[in-house]
């Protein structure tokens, strides 16, 4: 992604939520869920994303790209509220690292990614 991004936080550590704007669409971001706490690996074993080279900047900018691709080639978001079932998964790849997040529309049309983790 070329579009520099900026952010505004909110909280700290496994608290801080981030936020951001980019094609006229407002993002939230779980950074303290998502960046600053380990999470179980599929095979058992816990990743650390403090420690694999990567900023949350990095990271959560080219989440949205992904959005933004995935929403311009007609892709929906599931949106929070009484139907709700689940978020919608999906995956980037950033410098060899494979990473999943997790995104919901909010009501206000907010862009919530409740969390990111290290797949590979």
């Amino acid at each position: 992604m070329n579009e520099e991004l900026s952010f505004i936080s909110k909280g700290s550590g496994g608290d801080l939520v981030r936020y951001t704007e980019s094609s006229g669409i407002r993002f939230q971001f779980k950074t303290g869920h998502g960046f600053y706490r380990t999470h179980r690996m599929p095979d058992g074993s816990e990743s650390d994303l403090c420690t694999i080279g990567l900023t949350p900047d990095r990271i959560e900018t080219e989440i949205v790209a992904d959005i933004l691709l995935f929403l311009d080639s007609g892709g929906e978001l599931p949106i929070l509220g009484k139907d709700f079932r689940t978020p919608l998964q999906r995956e980037v790849l950033i410098e060899r690292h494979r990473l999943a997040f997790r995104i919901v529309e909010l009501k206000d049309g907010t862009i919530s990614v409740g969390t990111y983790f290290a797949l590979s």
